[in-house]
């Protein structure tokens, strides 16, 4: 055996050794025996420690620095959300709280995922023979993920991240005060601030004058996808419009845009496309923020748009997603949006049915704008957040002229009840260019390709950067398919969305 080979040995050895090591902070001595059994058959992981008040907890984490945290909130000494807090400031880490089954626990709990906890399970009520399966492969689960999670790097981000934006907006702050100067310091503003992809359209007149003679109609082609484990309600918003797959790419939102009429092409023009006529080619033409298909074997010279310009809602409109992770984020991203904010905002975030309730109040407590939980057939109004009811999708209806919400039951999809693509199919088909859609933290795929839809219709969609996922799941899926117009951390949304909402109104 050479070198090498011994190396490489040692090397997947030490791989092989390599476990997840954790920390079981329970005041319950059952409990702590009864979660310590069950991981202890699995070989990847590794209880380290026990400790059976918050106190203990704390000296144990900065004594053993585990890879998980598994967190009771109510123990005696230091309770289980100040244990958090303290954790989070000094030794940041992933914390799987154990949640029971009570108002005043379920409410701890919402904070503590509002505060930054990486997830939660609900502890049976009874460790019988039937539900200890269940809850064992759920709590290993949320194990393996939390080790992948980035909660120490976002954690200790976050100070930097605060002192970053005060220092960025005083010096926007000080540079609008000096508006004389404005044409000078150009460049400095587009530094610091990220510009907005959305700008009302001014070329129509120009497409008018270079288009003339082509004759144009829309074409719409039922999109072609695999629904069949989707009720009736979800699968009409499967009837989406062909697009070409660049559709959208670095396009910028046609917020005045008319049905194409009957053009004329200058004789320069027509000249390219009759020598081309011959050899039956055809190729994607963007015009005013639309793509064409131009056919250039047809003698009628047609150009066919594939995507309807004119949305229903003429109003802005964000629809919002996130799962692992998310309570937070939607936290910071909603912070930063005022009371009076003049848009609606859709939110669907995966949530055991028992923290949905608590989840809402204690956003609406925190945030200056008004949340909610969505009721179904109740009208959208600018102002409010909408945080979709458990067990049930959330989607967008348009009738009498206005939109309006509709939750129904159905059958999971992404093996979610609501499912954010749900919504974003609906948000697109609908809004078109008025919609700004965010997929925000989380493992798995859903909202991804409700999140293309957005892009290929005309919205704007942003997925959140890698900077700040506690999760890098369903964003990177929707970056490396192409289907996010901007890539966000999560403390520049807000700005991000107040920006639209301005452009649009």
């Amino acid at each position: 055996m050479n070198l090498k080979t011994t190396l490489y040995i040692e090397f997947i050895n030490g791989i092989k050794l390599s476990k997840i090591t954790v920390i079981i902070a329970d005041d319950s001595a059952l409990s702590r025996k009864i979660i310590s059994d069950l991981l202890k058959e699995d070989k990847r992981i590794e209880i380290v420690s026990h400790a059976i008040n918050g106190e203990e907890a704390i000296n144990l984490v900065n004594e053993k620095n585990p890879d998980v945290l598994i967190l009771d909130l109510l123990m005696p000494k230091v309770d289980g959300l100040k244990v958090l807090e303290k954790i989070m400031d000094s030794n940041p880490l992933p914390v799987i709280i154990l949640s029971s089954i009570n108002p005043k626990d379920l409410e701890a709990s919402t904070q503590a995922l509002l505060i930054g906890a990486f997830d939660y399970i609900i502890k049976p009520q009874k460790f019988g023979e039937n539900e200890i399966p269940r809850f064992k492969k759920d709590l290993i689960r949320k194990i393996n993920s939390a080790k992948k999670s980035k909660i120490k790097a976002e954690s200790i981000q976050e100070k930097y991240i605060k002192n970053k934006i005060s220092f960025r907006q005083q010096k926007i702050n000080n540079i609008f005060k000096f508006g004389l100067y404005l044409n000078k310091i150009g460049s400095e503003i587009d530094s610091e601030t990220e510009k907005i992809d959305i700008t009302i359209n001014n070329n129509i007149n120009k497409v008018k004058e270079k288009s003339r003679g082509h004759k144009i109609k829309i074409k719409e082609i039922k999109k072609t996808e695999q629904t069949s484990n989707i009720d009736d309600e979800i699968k009409k918003d499967y009837k989406m419009v062909k697009i070409s797959p660049h559709a959208g790419k670095n396009s910028k939102s046609n917020l005045k845009e008319k049905e194409p009429i009957e053009q004329t092409v200058p004789s320069t023009r027509a000249q390219k496309i009759k020598q081309s006529r011959s050899r039956g080619e055809t190729r994607a033409v963007r015009k005013s923020g639309i793509i064409y298909e131009e056919d250039r074997s047809s003698h009628s010279q047609k150009i066919t748009p594939v995507i309807k310009p004119l949305p229903k809602i003429k109003e802005p409109i964000i629809v919002m997603g996130a799962s692992v992770g998310g309570p937070k984020t939607l936290k910071i991203v909603l912070e930063g949006l005022p009371r009076n904010f003049q848009a609606p905002i859709l939110i669907v975030q995966h949530l055991h049915t028992l923290f949905v309730d608590s989840f809402t109040k204690n956003l609406n407590e925190l945030c200056d704008i008004n949340v909610k939980v969505a009721e179904n057939n109740e009208s959208i109004e600018k102002g409010n957040v909408y945080i979709a009811p458990s067990d049930k999708h959330m989607k967008i209806n348009y009738k009498g002229g206005k939109a309006h919400i509709k939750t129904f039951e159905g059958q999971p999809l992404n093996h979610f009840m609501p499912s954010i693509d749900v919504l974003f199919r609906s948000a697109a088909k609908l809004g078109r260019q008025n919609v700004l859609g965010i997929l925000l933290t989380g493992m798995g795929k859903d909202g991804v390709e409700g999140l293309g839809d957005i892009k290929k219709m005309g919205g704007i969609s942003i997925a959140e950067s890698k900077e700040t996922c506690t999760l890098y799941g369903m964003p990177k899926i929707a970056i490396k398919k192409g289907f996010s117009t901007k890539e966000l951390p999560n403390y520049r949304i807000s700005t991000y969305i107040k920006r639209f909402v301005d452009e649009i109104n």
